[in-house]
């Protein structure tokens, strides 16, 4: 499902991504690794939009109980309702034709670091430069050796 999530985001084929992205949600797969080799510099407003969207259902999914720690009523509601229309309704304003930068949607929603790492997209700065950081190290890095006890 992953190399599928992939293939239709890179194509630019958004329903089925999101489609893809619900399955995957339902399987408890965070939106973090699902861009994993794709790249994420100057992507346009629609494709960010599809990873914000990607991490509220997220949100919603693992962090069910999250919408009683959050400051705002409609951050509040984005996280609570049942509803698919409110839910694209509100995910529309709080993003706001892209001129909201992420961090300030991660304040309003309130989020913990942890949730923050589950998260594609909502990132602020601090966990962003950590999660660069971690990348530029990961090639490096590789597998350790497996211990021959012998």
């Amino acid at each position: 499902m992953l190399s599928r999530y992939r293939e239709s985001a890179a194509k630019g084929k958004r329903l089925q991504a999101f489609l893809i992205g619900e399955a995957l949600i339902s399987q408890f797969v965070p939106p973090f690794v699902w861009r994993d080799g794709l790249p994420n510099d100057d992507l346009d407003v629609n494709h960010r939009f599809d990873l914000f969207l990607a991490d509220l259902m997220w949100l919603r999914a693992a962090h069910a109980r999250h919408a009683q720690a959050v400051r705002y009523k409609r951050c509040k509601l984005i996280l609570s309702t049942v509803s698919q229309t409110v839910f694209h309704r509100e995910a529309e304003y709080m993003y706001w034709q892209g001129r909201r930068p992420a961090w300030k949607l991660v304040a309003s929603l309130s989020m913990t670091d942890d949730q923050q790492w589950d998260c594609g997209y909502l990132r602020a700065a601090a966990i962003k430069k950590r999660a660069l950081a971690t990348a530029e190290l990961a090639p490096s890095v590789g597998n350790p050796p497996i211990f021959d006890a012998r």
